[in-house]
């Protein structure tokens, strides 16, 4: 006769249902895919239900020291009848998916496998011929219920449980390669040699987690920093320096070593356009040439990219210095609506006006040669009117009042209205536009010298303020 806790196993054995609880894995599996697709989060998932000869071997296994005196007490025992192995990419990830679970699903129990407490192997058992140097298989295991209204399709009994394992990719492959040699027994007994190199093959898994975790680690590190702004110029200058050194023309003619100055009217620019990250400029750069990775079959050659730029802006040349920040902002500005290019000034008032078309003097300035800008200036088509307007500009004794904030009179506010319609008129690829345009979206020069922007054949005006800091 057989005994009470055998019958109790062969009862649970013809209740038990392999397709039911692969059901179950299954749409525990889908609940999990969706939660890391929604986090974007790299892993391998695979469900199975207990196939039913390895669910009887481990039963009678067990029941010799648990002596099970109904179904309930197996149920309770055995919580990986259903499945899931969430194997990750990064075992950085593990807390953000185990907070996930307990998100997703009701009842989470966890365990740690192998037990803390246990210094057996699998099933208790011990192998005394060898011993490893190194742990075991581990993992973080939640023991889930299903949420009653997102089980679906699935029909979900009182006591049904779904067990979740987390580890990593490399500890999954690792897992099954030992799980079927040392356990599953595919041929003979493991050799004392194949534990061994099982037990080697796990230490290299393990250093491999570290290194993986180092490189998520760097990796977010770089990602967290592709989406902060620009601290100042000299950073935009190390990120346009490295992409300069990578781009496969080494003779483009922009000078390395003054990449990395005067670059404050790009990155205001940058602020402006709301592009002042690595990951908003980088494809820019890739559009002018500047590729991070470039293809020898369909690179695009950046010398012909400024130079096509730039021509629209003829007869105006940058200096050598400024092409290619002049290039990037007009590149940018291009696909622009003209007039969807909004003020981010108050373009009303006196004083703003005058800071605005000092500062487009000043950046015309910047982007040449001071005598050339100062030349070009003089000599461009005015009438009588605009040209008293414009030597104001350069020589207006109350300039510094009017920056303060002091408004206008009349006679002021007259030449500051004439000269700002002058520039209003410009060709959107003049270069008295371009920087006009800039200035009004908020691209402003700080400070402003006004000694600078004073004619230098004149010593009228010269203005001895010296420098107006723009609030």
């Amino acid at each position: 006769m057989a005994s009470p806790s055998r019958s109790v196993v062969g009862t649970f054995m013809r209740h038990y249902r392999t397709a039911h609880h692969e059901a179950l894995a299954c749409r525990a599996k889908d609940i999990c895919k969706e939660k890391l697709d929604g986090s974007n989060i790299q892993a391998i998932l695979t469900y199975r239900a207990k196939a039913h000869e390895s669910l009887l071997k481990k039963l009678e296994n067990r029941d010799k020291k648990k002596h099970y005196e109904n179904e309930e007490q197996i149920q309770e025992d055995i919580v990986d009848l259903a499945g899931v192995r969430i194997a990750l990419y990064f075992p950085n990830q593990r807390d953000l998916v185990a907070d996930m679970i307990e998100e997703a699903f009701d009842c989470v129990n966890w365990r740690s496998h192998p037990s803390p407490n246990s210094s057996d192997r699998q099933d208790g058992t011990r192998d005394r011929a060898y011993r490893p140097r190194f742990p075991g298989y581990e993992a973080k295991h939640a023991v889930v219920s299903i949420k009653k209204d997102n089980a679906g399709k699935v029909q979900w009994f009182q006591g049904d449980v779904v067990e979740i394992q987390i580890v990593t990719v490399l500890v999954h492959a690792w897992a099954e390669v030992e799980h079927d040699i040392t356990y599953k027994n595919i041929f003979d007994k493991a050799t004392l040699d194949e534990k061994i190199i099982l037990d080697c093959l796990n230490g290299l898994v393990r250093s491999s987690e570290l290194l993986l975790y180092q490189l998520h680690q760097h990796y977010m590190a770089r990602i967290t920093s592709a989406k902060d702004s620009f601290r100042d110029g000299f950073q935009l200058g190390n990120f346009l320096f490295e992409r300069i050194e990578s781009s496969m023309l080494k003779d483009i003619d922009v000078p390395r070593d003054t990449v990395k100055t005067r670059l404050e009217m790009l990155r205001k620019f940058l602020e402006a356009v709301r592009k002042d990250t690595q990951k908003d400029l980088g494809p820019i750069l890739d559009a002018l040439g500047f590729e991070a990775d470039p293809d020898p079959q369909n690179s695009k050659n950046p010398s012909l990219e400024l130079a096509r730029i730039s021509e629209k802006y003829l007869p105006f040349q940058p200096s050598l210095y400024m092409r290619l920040p002049f290039c990037i902002m007009a590149y940018i500005l291009s696909a622009i609506p003209f007039e969807e290019c909004v003020a981010q000034q108050n373009t009303v008032t006196g004083n703003s006006r005058c800071k605005i078309l000092l500062s487009s003097i000043s950046w015309l300035r910047e982007l040449s040669e001071s005598t050339h800008a100062e030349q070009a200036f003089r000599e461009v088509d005015m009438t009588e009117k605009e040209e008293i307007a414009r030597d104001w500009l350069f020589t207006g004794a109350k300039r510094h009042n009017i920056l303060q904030g002091e408004e206008p009179d009349d006679f002021d506010y007259q030449k500051l209205r004439v000269l700002w319609e002058w520039f209003e008129k410009q060709d959107k690829h003049s270069i008295y536009s371009f920087v006009f345009r800039i200035s009004k979206m908020g691209v402003l020069k700080e400070p402003l010298i006004l000694s600078d922007l004073s004619w230098s054949s004149s010593s009228e005006g010269s203005d001895s303020e010296s420098s107006v800091t723009l609030d």
